[in-house]
């Protein structure tokens, strides 16, 4: 992709004349770029001009005459087109454009294309870690990928199930799969894979693996389910408002689909090193607070609320881009 600052002189001079006007560089992007007509005919107006202002001076008959010849000579000069074919319009090599390695990929070999889902409130440090660090990631493995950042913009509490429900609605359809992600949980070891979930969800922040939590039903951190299967199950229950739980509920809707859940094996690292964990719980912590019977009810199926009783209202579509790197 390509980015434009404001004052580039080019885009104006672009929007302004069209492509059939010659384009002039802007010289404080390259003050040493050659000399074109342009300049030429600079330089010759103040020729001209001095010499007509010279002969004035004189004031002699024979010198007014020749300062208006010249002048006449030159408006003709300045009216008449051009034989020559009009410069081309450089603008898009003016472009402030990325370096190559720097553009997004796509990797042929890779059949399949995963979709990021990120549940997002107040997390921008994290989220500029993130990005860039989980794009080399996975270009590394030559996996398609698009990052989509679902920002809950509203005053109530923070609601990951559904922010995710969304997430996969708003998705593009040609992503087969989504990774239900976490913001601050970062993969260090390069031999996690973020593989096209075959034959079952494949939970890739396994207890054995995950720095914080070892219960062996634990499916949170990062999750990755093909999209039949997410919608198979109805996604996630929308009943779960503040912090934890939702990937409970989500265990038992797995289950009683008779999904089995893969995890990773045969890593050469474990809890300490395979994955870091971003959370300053100093600076934010998180809302704990449990809503009447809320950690009773999840081991139970939620058979009310879920991927299609969702309601939402989207307040605005972005694309940011960062060195290369797309999200929604």
């Amino acid at each position: 992709m390509t980015t434009w600052r404001q004052d580039d002189l080019s885009v104006r001079k672009c929007v302004r004349h069209g492509l059939s006007k010659a384009h002039e560089r802007d010289s404080s992007l390259s003050s040493s770029s050659p000399r074109g007509p342009q300049h030429l005919r600079v330089l010759l107006v103040w020729e001209v001009w001095a010499a007509v202002a010279a002969m004035m001076r004189l004031r002699r008959p024979s010198s007014l005459l020749w300062a208006a010849a010249l002048t006449f000579m030159f408006f003709l000069y300045i009216a008449l087109p051009s034989s020559a074919p009009p410069e081309p319009c450089l603008c898009g090599q003016q472009q402030h454009s990325l370096p190559p390695n720097a553009l997004p990929k796509t990797h042929p070999l890779d059949k399949h294309k995963l979709a990021l889902l990120i549940p997002f409130r107040d997390r921008f440090e994290e989220l500029l870690e993130f990005a860039p660090f989980i794009h080399n990631f996975l270009n590394k493995q030559h996996k398609n990928h698009h990052i989509y950042v679902i920002n809950q913009v509203d005053n109530l509490r923070f609601n990951r199930a559904s922010l995710l429900n969304v997430g996969f609605l708003e998705s593009s359809v040609d992503c087969d799969y989504i990774a239900m992600h976490d913001v601050d949980l970062l993969p260090l070891n390069p031999e996690v894979r973020y593989q096209f979930p075959e034959e079952g969800p494949y939970h890739v922040s396994a207890p054995h693996l995950h720095p914080r939590y070892h219960y062996p039903t634990f499916i949170g951190g990062i999750l990755l389910v093909r999209r039949e299967h997410f919608r198979h199950v109805d996604g996630l229950s929308n009943k779960y408002w503040g912090w934890g739980l939702e990937d409970d509920e989500f265990y038992a809707r797995l289950k009683e689909a008779k999904l089995e859940i893969f995890r990773p094996g045969n890593l050469t690292s474990g809890i300490k090193d395979t994955f870091r964990h971003v959370h300053d719980q100093r600076r934010r912590r998180r809302d704990m607070i449990k809503c009447y019977n809320q950690q009773e009810v999840t081991r139970h199926r939620d058979r009310h609320t879920g991927l299609s009783t969702v309601k939402y209202s989207i307040q605005s579509r972005k694309e940011v881009s960062h060195v290369g790197l797309r999200t929604s």
